[in-house]
């Protein structure tokens, strides 16, 4: 999935969590303040796009992430990268 597809699919989590239309989404609106969104409904979001692209963002994962260009970047690390499965 390549950034313009995460961002849509983002936009698409965003607005269905919030109820709320997202035209001017750029790399630097900050999730907060820029989305107004409060600690319920960003676990929301994250949980959501957990499930929608089977990854696992953990809280320290998210430590660094203030801007959507910073989700995205983590999002698409995620998707790169997944995790090794054990042997057992």
């Amino acid at each position: 999935m390549d950034r313009t597809q995460l961002r849509q699919t983002l936009l698409e989590i965003l607005e269905e969590e919030t109820w709320e239309k997202y035209d001017d989404l750029t790399d630097d609106t900050q999730l907060r303040e820029g989305l107004k969104l409060d600690s319920i409904d960003l676990a929301s979001v994250i949980l959501e796009i957990q499930h929608r692209l089977d990854i696992e963002i953990g809280s320290e994962d998210l430590e660094k992430v203030v801007v959507v260009g910073d989700l995205l970047d983590l999002l698409k690390a995620k998707l790169d990268n997944p995790p090794q499965a054990r042997a057992a």
